[in-house]
């Protein structure tokens, strides 16, 4: 490709008209670049109709933009990458800071000496300046380096590169430029980031090559493939550099997201037929006789006997299953042996609200009182079937609930959590 790109430049300087405006331009976006040295004021004549045009700049010293011409409502975008300070010399005119008067409509955008796109051994890693048309600059950025991220960040096919070391003062679009005529850089897409969870994999792909080299090779499978498979154990990002027939490049970059899996529970059996799932998740799955409950969260009522187990999701990562915990309700005793049959409080111990699930068998009106150590009546109620207490005006301790109803009476003691 360089090869390729330094013959054009001789034909340039030798005075041959490489191809027309209107030849070349790419109604998706067209990219001219100036760089140099020194800076200064620098007056960019628009004078053809080139649609969707994008400026690169970039310098050793501060700069003031402006642009004017006939076709001067086409750019779309401006963007300066370099040094940006007043102590750096100033040979074309004292400029504290680098300016844009960019036309209506279009963005402008001042990056202060930003990493580079491209890394290049001839070159910098960060955008500070060019001024040599060289493969090997002495100094500042290479070319490839300054068309790699002026195409990166502002898109566009690139027109013209123009390169000097002096003071730049009025550019006509028309009269072109001096380096890397005809560089070619391409548009390379490596997809979404990627969500995965610990020890699995993902299959990563790009397009808009022939060619494809990923970086870090770590966890591959094939850095040089299409499509590898990457199973790295942290979140990584990748970088594909693609690779077309004609030699040209681009690159893009993806993020695989690596998320803890979380440990494997443990089912805890609280009061009232209450099972816990420990420690904390963002969801659960509970099972009864490995059938799925429609219960989601870490407390749940059980309502009958089996094998209960439950599986903890941290995000969209599963944990393994707990172990089985045989659950067996306890018979009825004391006054619930009377009869008006099995009836269930839940949660218990509970915070805000009790629930009380009365027995099918249960008919008539029936009143409730809850009563503190002493036989004091803190609340009381009444209710024809299943009923709920509100626990807020309740201090945390222990409290016998009690009911009366046309079959019988029934206690039992229920704790309030803090």
């Amino acid at each position: 490709m360089r090869a390729q790109n330094y013959l054009l430049l001789t034909l340039a300087l030798a005075g041959t008209k490489l191809a027309s405006a209107q030849s070349i331009c790419n109604p998706g976006g067209n990219l001219i670049i100036l760089t140099n040295y020194d800076g200064g004021p620098v007056q960019i004549n628009v004078d053809e109709d080139i649609p969707n045009l994008k400026i690169g700049l970039s310098s050793y010293e501060p700069m003031v933009v402006t642009i004017t011409g006939t076709y001067a409502a086409n750019v779309t975008e401006v963007w300066y990458a370099g040094y940006n300070s007043g102590d750096n010399n100033n040979h074309c005119a004292i400029i504290p800071t680098t300016s844009i008067s960019a036309p209506v409509g279009a963005t402008a955008t001042i990056e202060t000496y930003p990493p580079v796109t491209l890394i290049d051994p001839a070159g910098e890693n960060n955008m500070i300046y060019s001024y040599q048309c060289s493969e090997s600059p002495s100094g500042g950025n290479s070319p490839d380096q300054v068309v790699n991220y002026f195409s990166t960040v502002a898109g566009g096919v690139l027109y013209w590169h123009l390169t000097q070391y002096d003071c730049f003062g009025t550019v006509n679009v028309s009269d072109g430029g001096n380096c890397c005529l005809g560089a070619c850089f391409i548009t390379i897409d490596a997809g979404l980031d990627l969500f995965i969870c610990e020890g699995e994999s993902a299959t990563l792909g790009a397009v808009g090559a022939t060619s494809y080299a990923w970086s870090p090779g770590e966890w591959l499978s094939d850095p040089l493939a299409t499509n590898p498979v990457a199973s790295p154990p942290v979140t990584t990002v990748y970088e594909v550099v693609g690779t077309d027939a004609l030699g040209c490049t681009g690159t893009d970059i993806v993020t695989v997201n690596v998320s803890p899996i979380p440990p494997t529970p443990t089912i805890a059996l609280l009061p009232g037929d209450t099972l816990r799932c420990d420690p904390p998740a963002d969801s659960y799955q509970w099972y009864v006789n490995g059938t799925l409950l429609p219960d989601t969260t870490q407390h749940i009522w059980a309502t009958m006997p089996g094998d209960y187990t439950v599986i903890a999701r941290l995000g969209s990562c599963s944990s393994s299953s707990s172990d089985a915990l045989d659950f067996v309700p306890n018979p009825p005793s004391g006054l619930d042996a009377t009869p008006f049959g099995t009836w269930t409080v839940y949660p218990n111990p509970a915070r805000e609200h009790l629930s009380v699930r009365m027995p099918e068998s249960t008919s008539g009106q029936h009143t409730w009182q809850l009563q503190d150590i002493l036989g004091r009546s803190l609340l009381q109620g009444s209710a024809s079937g299943d009923f709920s207490i509100d626990l807020r005006s309740i201090q945390p301790g222990t409290y016998t609930l009690s009911i009366q109803s046309p079959q019988g009476a029934v206690s039992r003691t229920v704790s309030v959590s803090p």
